[in-house]
């Protein structure tokens, strides 16, 4: 046999197994493609009173009422519009435990504590204990068929709403003793109710209740959480312990049972809601996930899914197809068809391996490059199209010319596709009759002419006629990775030596410039590899390169285009393609793809939904959608959302914002989006704003802002989302505030300056007026101590007065003649006499006054003042008048200076005779709260109480006639006395003078007295 022969045998063997494993694979997805399935999760940060959600129900509008530990949320999917409803009169943290609603929109409330509420027509009521409710704690709730509502309370029985009141039922009405669970109503309008701790189910035929025994071997602590009647019959119990138990009607009328557990696929034994699906399948909510029962078969599902949290408590299917899971601590966790589908071997293509070639015709079909041929998407069933010995061929790249032919790429020569004829043409590399090398990688189509990039050159081929440039005709490397013809006719090569234009039949290498780094040929040859070419609508040419892109504007040189978070650093393989809608997709290996469209960056990844992250072609459909060739996942087809996300100023709906900012500070404000039932996830989002109807910032994906430069005054500030799919929320969020000035520049500041600086001076004034008046004291105190100077003199003159009339006295009486004159005698002896005695007082007085004036030394010992206060009064018997003592029985001990105390005592004793009336009254006091007190008071005048303070001034006497006399020192030396004792001498009295020697602590150690404290 020949080689031939056999070689056409093994490719005919090859695309009958091929097309046997198409038709066998494709039959029931045929193009449509895989459905891909995905969580979107909502939480307080989008609007939930709570992630803890007991239950959720869908009303006819399709918006959805959430029961939370912290009351009821409803939110409008449409307008992303979020609200906790708080009823008036109930407690701001409402703990709901069920919902039920109604097919008349009245929406049933179960809360712990709250009793059962009804919601119709924006209005609320309640029902409690005074409405028969036996318990306003409520863990279950269900509508009956009628719409009527049965409620489930703690403690046991169960409660029917009858009128307006609650019939409840217990064990006087057939009901057993065990606490009912979970209750349902069948087909039938039985009511079924599951018990904790018995094998058996609570029935209700409508008039009494009965115990139905469940023949159910080998389960221990029969706990029954959950129950359903699913559409074929059978009825599903989820246990505590024991899994799902599955009950399915035999010919006799009973029920034959089957656990499902660990064992057979369950997530987990300990089960709890159960929900039937529109699509046959049961959900069962277990302590580590969720469980879906479809076609004999377990799946489950956990967080490592996508599912916020194990435990879920309600299970709800939306008109919309869409599955709600309510979960502990997770929130609300939306499960439904994502945009995206996905095209792989169970779709029939022959490879997962995409290597490059994605070609969208106008009637729609959709031709795949694999490296195992070509499969042609679009009909009933993918379609392997033969091309002939390149059934095995790597194909490279797909374009279509004209009407006519469809031209492929591949590593082992060029094809072409008549279209009309359906049949294929092989052009080998040959001279004069082919492209210049077999490899061939990239076609561009350019008029009649058509440009093809491969491993030894660029081949153009026009008019059945073929011309090849190699690296002699000026190309910087022989291998080619694309060619492009621009706008103009200009044609470029991307080569792995760097960028050329054709200028005529030379080529020209292209400089790429760098900032720091110099043109591109000064860097190694490795980094001056390119990969693609592309030009956007505005006329700029895009390039890949190993080491970035780069860009080149109409007139302007090559730039390599800065790193950014949209197009990272690094040596990553990078390619540049334009689809239909003029939007550029820039695809770094391993990162997904990034889209640039009309200024605005999106990014998808296998995070959003591609079956992998190396990408190596993009195109768009005519429907909009989006297809992604990928290495080793297939294709990907996404369909873009239409519906734009809702802005809302804050964190999230109805948040608070400051409005008043302080000029200076800087305002700094924060903002949010979501994306309706989040097909863009809300970290996906970007933002833009303005200020005071200023242009629009550029869109990035942060959701804070800090503005400065803002002037005093009111502002506007706006701010609008957009997602994924470039969808911009039409309506902007709004948010007005005030920049007010700081405090220091108010102005209120300045009066308050102002007149603080009016007080100031007011208030130096003042001082200096006050400055003035202590010098007019200190001069009058001046006067005072000359005075008192001129009365020492004069004193000291007057002594010789006294002096010489004793001295004339004395030398009278020694005379012969006068001692013989007894009379004359006696006279002179008496006025000699009284004149001892005035001098002596006179010069103690001054003794007294020098003393003072040099500062008093006490020797203090214990001293009894009792006993001081009678010897003192004894000397004063006979001149003072009558004197009346009032003195404690005891001895009254005081440490001081006996000598010092006695003056003291003797100066208030002789005041009080002089200048008051009899009687003189003296008492001493021993306080424990005030200490001791020496207290001397007469029957006089008194004193002015304007005089007081002056009656303690030296020299100062209340009277000066010659019956008095005194010097006006008496008070003052004893008010220094009790000073210098760390205690004082006060004056009282209205009526008469009242003294009082106080004595406070005593002094550690002997201090001087300050002469002008005096």
């Amino acid at each position: 046999m020949s080689r031939l022969s056999s070689r056409f045998i093994a490719v005919t063997i090859a695309l009958i197994a091929i097309a046997l494993l198409v038709s066998s694979s494709s039959r029931a997805a045929g193009a449509s493609g895989q459905e891909l399935w995905r969580f979107r999760n909502f939480t307080t940060h989008d609007g939930l009173a709570h992630d803890i959600v007991r239950d959720v129900v869908e009303d006819a509008e399709g918006k959805l009422y959430f029961a939370t530990m912290e009351g009821i949320t409803h939110y409008d999917p449409q307008r992303c519009a979020w609200k906790t409803l708080r009823p008036e009169g109930k407690s701001a943290r409402l703990q709901v435990m069920d919902l039920a609603l109604a097919p008349s929109g009245v929406l049933w409330v179960a809360t712990l504590g709250g009793g059962v509420g009804r919601l119709e027509n924006g209005r609320w009521r309640w029902y409690g204990r005074k409405n028969g409710l036996p318990s306003e704690e409520i863990t279950a709730l269900f509508l009956d068929h009628e719409g009527m509502p049965w409620a489930v309370p703690t403690g046991g029985g169960i409660a029917h709403m009858e009128g307006e009141r609650w019939r409840v039922f217990g064990a006087a009405d057939g009901l057993a003793s065990h606490e009912v669970g979970r209750c349902i109503q069948t087909r039938d309008k039985t009511i079924l109710c599951a018990s904790y701790g018995a094998k058996l189910l609570q029935r209700f035929d409508g008039t009494r209740w009965s115990s139905w025994p469940l023949d159910i071997p080998g389960t221990q602590g029969f706990y029954v959480h959950g129950i359903l009647e699913a559409r074929d019959g059978k009825l599903w119990l989820a246990t505590k312990g024991a899994g799902v138990i599955v009950g399915a009607r035999t010919a006799e009328g009973a029920y034959s049972w089957k656990v499902h557990d660990t064992s057979t696929g369950l997530s987990g034994n300990r089960a709890g809601a159960l929900f039937e699906a529109r699509d046959g399948s049961v959900w069962v909510a277990t302590s580590v996930g969720l469980s879906r029962f479809s076609k004999g078969r377990w799946r489950t599902f956990s967080r490592r899914d996508g599912l916020p949290s194990n435990h879920v408590f309600a299970i709800v299917q939306a008109r919309d197809g869409a599955l709600w899971f309510a979960t502990l601590g997770g929130g609300v966790a939306r499960y439904a068809r994502s945009r995206w589908r996905q095209f792989g071997r169970e779709q029939g293509l022959p490879s997962e391996n995409l290597t490059g070639g994605l070609l969208v015709r106008k009637n729609g079909e959709v031709w795949v490059g694999t490296h195992k041929g070509i499969i042609v998407l679009g009909g009933p069933r993918p379609r392997l199209e033969q091309t002939g010995d390149a059934a095995q061929d790597s194909v490279q790249h797909i374009a279509q010319a004209g009407d006519d032919a469809v031209w492929v790429a591949t590593r082992d020569g060029l094809r072409r596709y008549d279209l009309q004829t359906r049949s294929w043409r092989h052009f080998p590399a040959k001279d004069g009759a082919g492209p210049v090398h077999a490899h061939v990688r990239w076609i561009a189509a350019h008029r009649k002419a058509l440009y093809f990039a491969t491993d030894g050159g660029v081949s153009r081929y026009a008019k059945g006629r073929w011309k090849s440039y190699t690296s002699a005709e000026g190309l910087p490397d022989d291998r080619v990775n694309a060619v492009m013809v621009a706008k103009g006719g200009v044609v470029w090569a991307a080569t792995a030596g760097g960028l050329a234009r054709l200028d005529g039949e030379r080529w020209i290498a292209a400089s790429v410039t760098r900032p720091g780094m110099g043109p591109h040929s000064e860097t190694p040859s490795r980094m001056k590899r390119v990969y693609r070419l592309v030009e956007d609508d505005a006329g700029t040419l895009w390039a890949s390169g190993l080491d970035g892109a780069y860009a080149r504007a109409p007139g302007k040189a090559w730039r390599l285009v800065q790193p950014s978070r949209w197009l990272p650093a690094g040596v990553y393989s990078r390619f540049v393609v334009k689809t239909s809608e003029g939007a550029l997709w820039f695809a770094v290996r391993g990162l997904g793809v990034r889209r640039f469209f009309k200024g605005r960056w999106s990014v998808f990844t296998s995070d959003s939904g591609l079956a992998a992250d190396t990408i190596r072609d993009v195109a768009r459909h005519p429907d909009g959608s989006l297809l992604f060739a990928t290495l080793g996942g297939g294709l990907s087809r996404y369909t873009p959302d239409k519906a734009a996300p809702e802005t809302f100023i804050g964190p999230g709906s109805g948040a608070l914002v400051a409005r008043t900012f302080v000029h200076g500070h800087g305002v700094v404000l924060t903002f949010s989006g979501e994306d309706v039932l989040k097909d863009t996830p809300t970290g996906s989002l970007q933002f833009s704003y303005r200020i005071d109807e200023k242009g629009w910032s550029p869109f990035e994906p942060r959701n804070r802002v800090r503005l400065s430069g803002l002037k005093p005054g009111r502002h506007r500030f706006a701010v609008r989302a957009m997602d994924r799919d470039l969808n911009v929320d039409a309506s902007p969020a709004i948010h007005t505030f005030r920049v007010v000035r700081p405090w220091w520049r108010e102005p209120w500041v300045f009066a308050l300056l102002l007149f603080s600086l009016s007080a100031l001076a007011y208030a130096g004034w003042r001082i200096v007026r006050a400055m003035r008046r202590e010098r007019a004291a200190l001069h009058r105190e001046q006067v005072l101590v000359d005075e008192q100077q001129r009365f020492v003199r004069l004193a000291s003159h007057e002594l010789r007065k006294p002096l010489t009339r004793m001295a004339h006295r004395a030398e009278m009486l020694t005379m012969p003649e006068i001692q013989e004159q007894h009379e004359v005698v006696g006279r002179y002896a008496q006025g000699l006499q009284d004149e001892s005695l005035n001098l002596a007082r006179l010069v103690q007085t001054l003794l007294d006054q020098a003393r003072v004036e040099q500062g008093i030394e006490l020797k203090k010992e214990q001293l009894d003042l009792t006993a001081l206060v009678w010897a003192t009064a004894k000397e004063f018997e006979g001149s003072a008048g009558d004197l009346e003592l009032s003195l404690p029985p005891g001895a009254v001990f005081v440490e001081a200076d006996p000598v010092y105390m006695k003056i003291a005592l003797c100066n208030l004793m002789d005041n009080a005779q002089k200048y008051g009336e009899p009687p003189v009254e003296v008492a001493l006091t021993n306080d424990p709260l005030v200490g001791v007190r020496l207290l001397v008071s007469d029957h006089g005048e008194g004193i002015a109480e304007d005089q007081r303070d002056e009656v303690f001034a030296p020299f100062v006497r209340g009277r000066t006639s010659p019956e008095h006399g005194g010097f006006g020192l008496g008070l003052p030396f004893a008010r220094e006395i009790a000073r210098a004792h760390g205690g004082d001498l006060l004056l009282e009295g209205a009526t008469g003078s009242r003294f009082i020697l106080s004595f406070g602590p005593q002094a550690a150690k002997n201090e001087p007295v300050d002469k002008e404290r005096g």
